[in-house]
């Protein structure tokens, strides 16, 4: 609980998909504070577990090849700044 951990994902995305013209990210749940990429591109970041988070993704962030980052900080240490 008193150090930050880094969760990676990658994926493909088909060319049929990239050839739409709005992207949106939903998670229904995210552990508490945490910064959420994607391939370099910052999404936003969240501060409760108990809210649903959608973030809308530029074109230019995504590829046939992505990796989605998401930063989880210590709570206790966010807590205590």
């Amino acid at each position: 609980v008193y150090s930050s951990w880094l969760f990676r994902k990658r994926f493909a995305l088909p060319n049929s998909f990239l050839m739409f013209s709005q992207f949106t990210l939903h998670f229904d749940q995210v552990d508490t504070v945490a910064n959420i990429t994607l391939n370099g591109c910052r999404l936003g970041q969240t501060d409760s577990m108990f809210v649903p988070y959608t973030f809308q993704i530029m074109r230019s962030c995504l590829a046939h090849d992505n990796e989605l980052s998401i930063l989880f900080q210590s709570p206790i240490i966010y807590a205590a700044n």
